[in-house]
């Protein structure tokens, strides 16, 4: 496992309070496709290969992007404009997590 997967399944293992959460999931597939994912001349299905229940934050220093300027549009819930401070994207997950999606 590569570093950015493994330290990515240890950020993603416990929640904000240190409990550990109550269903994993395996993520490695998902890792690889959303970072082989480009938003310039992507295919914007990407979304659909990935678990429908996954709650996804796009990423982009392309704020103008149709994708990025219309993101729920394309299946995603949360936006990320780089670059972007470690507090902000940590804001955006904090407000992700709580979004109650079915």
């Amino acid at each position: 496992m590569d570093r950015a997967t493994n330290l990515t399944n240890q950020l993603l293992t416990f929640t904000k309070g240190g409990d550990p959460i109550i269903e994993n999931i395996s993520i490695g597939k998902s890792i690889v496709e959303i970072a082989e994912f480009s938003l310039r001349g992507s295919n914007s299905k990407l979304h659909s290969k990935i678990d429908p229940k996954a709650k996804i934050i796009v990423s982009s220093g392309y704020a103008t992007d149709p994708i990025m300027a219309n993101y729920k549009d394309f299946g995603f819930i949360g936006i990320a404009v780089k670059p972007y401070s470690f507090k902000d994207l940590e804001k955006e997950i904090d407000r992700v997590l709580k979004l109650n999606y079915e």
